[in-house]
C-alpha cells in the first residue's frame, strides 16, 4: 500500500494544497467550485503540488483499480486522481491534512461506504419526527434537514410543490465500478429507496392529500472522497393539498409500514402498483385521470383474471371484503361500481362530467368528492390485502359462504403480473 508508506509526504503536500485552496476561496467567494478549480490550475504553485500528489496516488494499486465511474445509489460519480486531489484540498480546509489523507486511505481500504438520501416531501407536514426503521426518519424541521438546493428559497417551483418535511434514509453502498463494456449513455440506474415505500404507506392515512417527492440529494459520508448529486423528478403533479399529519396518523403509518416491510418481495411488488396508483390518483388535476388510476388500483387487487362482468364482480368482491352487514355492503358496492363506471368513462371519453353520476346513487354529488371517497375505499382494500400477505381471499367462499361439508378454503395465490 504505497499510500500508507508515503503518508508523511502526502500530508505535507495536501497541507500546501489546502492553503492555496483557502486563498482561492477567499478571492473567489462568489464563484462555483469548477471555476475555483480552474483558477487554481492556472497557478504554477498549485500545479506543482497537484502533480506531486497525483504521482503518489497513482503509485497505489488500490487507487488505480478504483479509478473510473463508481456507483452511488442510482447514478455514477467520477473517481479520478484530479477530482481526488481537489477533494483532499477542500477536505483539509475543513478538518486537517492528516485527517483528509487518513479518510482517503480508509476509503481505499474498505469495500463499501455509507451515504444519506435527503428527500424533500410535499403534500403533508407534521410537528414531530417519526422513525420508520434504523436510519429511516421523517423529519418535521425541513430547514434543519434539507440542504439549501431543496429549501423553498432555492426551489424554482410553484407553491403546489413546496417541500414541507424531509425523509432521511441512511444507506450503505458496495463499491462497484461501471462495467467497461457498458456503452449506455444513461447516468442513472434503477435503485429503490425504503423512503419510497414510506411515502406510499403515508398515502393510506391522510387522503385525499398525499405525500410526494419533489427533490432529493444523495450525500456520501464526509470521509468519502467524492461528491453526491441533486435530482428533481421530471414530472410532478399536485392537488395543492398540504395535509397535517397528527400523531395518531403517523403512528398508524408506522404500523402500516411495519406490515408492508414484513411482506415477501413478490407480495411487495403486487401491493406497490395499487399504492402508487392511489397516490397519483389523489394528486391528479384531471378527474378522468384520477378515475383511471383508481380503477387500475382496484382491478389489480380485486379482479385478477376474472372474465365475467367486471364492474359487478368488482362491486360484489369489495362489498364482502369490506362490509360487515347488508347496509355497509350496499354502500361499498355502490361506491366500487360507480368508481369503475367513472374509470370506463375516463378511458373511453377522456373527460368526466357531472352527468356521469346521473344514473347512480351519487346523483348530484361532485365528481371529485366521489373520487376522494373512492380513494379511501382503495386504501382500505390495500390494507386488507397487506394483512393477507397480498394474497387473494377465497372469493367464492367470502361471497357465498363456506360450502357445506368442505374444509376451510386456503387463500388463493396472487396471480403473476
Amino acid at each position: 500500500m504505497i499510500l500508507a508508506e508515503r503518508m508523511a509526504d502526502l500530508v505535507e503536500l495536501v497541507r500546501r494544497a489546502a492553503t492555496l485552496r483557502n486563498d482561492a476561496d477567499a478571492a473567489n467567494s462568489k464563484k462555483a467550485d469548477h471555476e475555483i478549480r480552474d483558477h487554481l490550475m492556472a497557478i504554477a504553485a498549485f500545479r506543482e503540488v497537484h502533480a506531486a500528489i497525483e504521482s503518489i496516488l497513482l503509485e497505489d494499486n488500490r487507487f488505480q483499480e478504483r479509478q473510473g465511474d463508481l456507483v452511488l445509489h442510482s447514478g455514477y460519480v467520477r473517481f479520478t486522481s484530479d477530482f481526488t486531489i481537489h477533494w483532499l484540498a477542500i477536505r483539509a480546509t475543513k478538518v486537517t491534512a492528516e485527517q483528509a489523507c487518513a479518510d482517503l486511505h480508509r476509503f481505499l481500504s474498505t469495500d463499501d461506504f455509507p451515504y444519506t438520501m435527503r428527500v424533500a416531501v410535499s403534500g403533508v407536514f407534521t410537528d414531530h419526527d417519526v422513525q420508520f426503521g434504523p436510519g429511516l426518519w421523517l423529519r418535521a424541521d425541513r430547514n434543519k434537514h434539507l440542504p439549501e438546493p431543496l429549501q423553498p428559497k432555492g426551489f424554482f417551483r410553484s407553491l403546489l410543490h413546496m417541500p414541507m418535511v424531509a425523509l432521511i434514509e441512511e444507506r450503505v453502498q458496495k463499491i462497484t465500478k461501471r462495467p467497461e463494456q457498458d456503452s449506455s449513455e444513461s447516468e442513472f440506474l434503477r435503485a429503490s429507496l425504503e423512503a419510497d415505500d414510506v411515502l406510499l404507506c403515508l398515502s393510506l392515512v391522510a387522503l385525499p392529500a398525499v405525500p410526494f417527492l419533489v427533490g432529493l440529494v444523495c450525500q456520501p459520508a464526509d470521509w468519502v472522497p467524492f461528491y453526491g448529486y441533486l435530482d428533481y423528478p421530471r414530472s410532478l403533479e399536485s392537488s395543492g393539498h398540504q395535509k397535517r399529519l397528527w400523531k395518531n396518523q403517523t403512528q398508524r403509518a408506522q404500523m402500516i409500514y411495519d406490515s408492508f416491510r414484513s411482506l415477501t418481495p413478490r407480495a411487495k411488488d403486487r401491493i406497490r402498483l395499487p399504492m402508487r396508483r392511489l397516490n397519483t390518483a389523489m394528486r391528479r388535476r384531471d378527474d378522468a385521470d384520477s378515475a383511471i388510476d383508481l380503477g387500475i388500483a382496484l382491478e389489480g387487487l380485486v379482479l385478477g383474471e376474472t372474465d365475467s362482468d367486471k364492474k359487478y364482480q368488482l362491486g360484489v368482491r369489495c362489498a364482502f371484503l369490506l362490509g360487515d352487514d347488508p347496509d355497509s355492503r350496499h354502500r361499498v358496492y355502490d361506491l366500487a361500481t360507480v368508481l369503475y363506471h367513472l374509470r370506463n368513462r375516463g378511458v373511453h371519453r377522456g373527460v368526466l362530467k357531472p352527468d356521469d353520476l346521473k344514473k347512480t346513487p351519487f346523483k348530484g354529488r361532485e365528481v371529485r368528492k366521489v373520487l376522494e371517497e373512492g380513494g379511501k375505499l382503495v386504501a382500505e382494500v390495500i390494507e386488507r390485502f397487506m394483512e393477507n400477505n397480498a394474497q387473494d381471499p377465497a372469493w367464492d367462499s367470502l361471497v357465498l359462504g363456506q360450502r357445506p361439508g368442505a374444509p376451510p378454503a386456503a387463500p388463493i395465490e396472487s396471480p403473476e403480473f
